[in-house]
């Protein structure tokens, strides 16, 4: 009796041994499991990490890309501008010494009509010089980031007014009318001198390409947030092909005005440049031999 009892006793030990082996067997996998869950996230995280790094990385080098295709886009561009802007200046200053030399040591011997005409095209040519070196000045502050935008609320017929003055000998010289239809008060919020930047050279633009016995007329109105303004000419029209490149691509190589004037372009870039700092856009409508309409929009001012 005494063995049997000890049997059963081993018997029953071993069965406890054996729960506990197989109790600590499941408890090692189920560890084991967790581990290995634990190790294949970290994996995974780092994985995401390194696959959020290489993104990072591949935005970097687009950037850096579109950076410095920007960079020699502007290079080029400044180099053609330059090269174009440095012929101007000196045909420009060589009609001003030529015609100015000749009234200074010729002045007695010359008429009253042909003092007349030499003062006309010295001061041309010095307008002419005038506004290029504003370009050039707008459009080196804009490309360079330093330029500020100090919007404020003003009269959009006022500040016509004044860049037509400004013009106006230009257009007399020519034969060609200047028209202003913008309703009075006309109130846009906008960067003033941007705003009177944009109006001088569009209209010397229209300028440029309109023959005498020519009209340019200035029109605006409201449209709901924003002011459309129009430029309107009786000129010589342009191609489609010639629209599309008008603010855009290499536009900056310039067409010649209807009685030979000279350019750069430069102010078209201006002009879009300051009308997409109001948020607003610049595009052109034209026909061949049929005029040029020049529109911008730029938000309007409370009344």
């Amino acid at each position: 009796m005494i063995q049997i009892a000890l049997i059963s006793q081993a018997i029953a030990f071993i069965s406890r041994i054996n729960i506990i082996l197989h109790a600590l067997a499941v408890l090692g996998i189920i560890s084991l499991f967790f581990f290995v869950i634990r190790i294949l996230k970290n994996a995974n995280r780092k994985n995401n990490l390194l696959i959020e790094k290489n993104l990072q990385l591949e935005q970097v080098n687009l950037q850096l890309k579109e950076s410095e295709q920007q960079l020699k886009k502007l290079n080029s561009t400044k180099a053609r501008l330059f090269s174009i802007i440095g012929h101007d200046l000196r045909s420009s200053m060589n009609a001003i010494l030529g015609f100015s030399e000749i009234i200074v040591n010729k002045q007695n011997a010359l008429s009253e009509s042909e003092l007349t005409k030499y003062s006309n095209i010295i001061n041309l040519t010095a307008h002419k010089v005038y506004l290029m070196m504003e370009n050039l000045i707008d459009w080196s502050r804009a490309q360079g980031e330093n330029i500020r935008f100090n919007p404020e609320v003003f009269d959009l017929y006022s500040t016509a007014e004044n860049v037509i003055t400004l013009l106006e000998i230009n257009a007399y010289q020519k034969n060609v009318e200047f028209k202003s239809t913008i309703p009075k008060p006309c109130l846009v919020k906008g960067d003033k001198t941007m705003v009177g930047s944009i109006l001088r050279n569009l209209l010397d633009n229209a300028l440029k390409f309109t023959p005498s016995g020519g009209l340019i007329e200035v029109f605006a109105k409201r449209d709901g947030t924003m002011v459309e303004v129009w430029i309107s000419d009786t000129g010589i029209g342009m191609e489609s092909s010639e629209l599309h490149n008008l603010f855009h691509g290499n536009s900056h190589v310039s067409t010649d005005g209807t009685e030979h004037e000279k350019g750069t372009g430069l102010g078209l870039f201006i002009c879009r440049d300051f009308v997409e700092m109001h948020g607003g856009k610049i595009w052109a409508e034209s026909r061949k031999e049929s005029g040029t309409i020049l529109k911008f929009r730029i938000p309007a001012g409370k009344i």
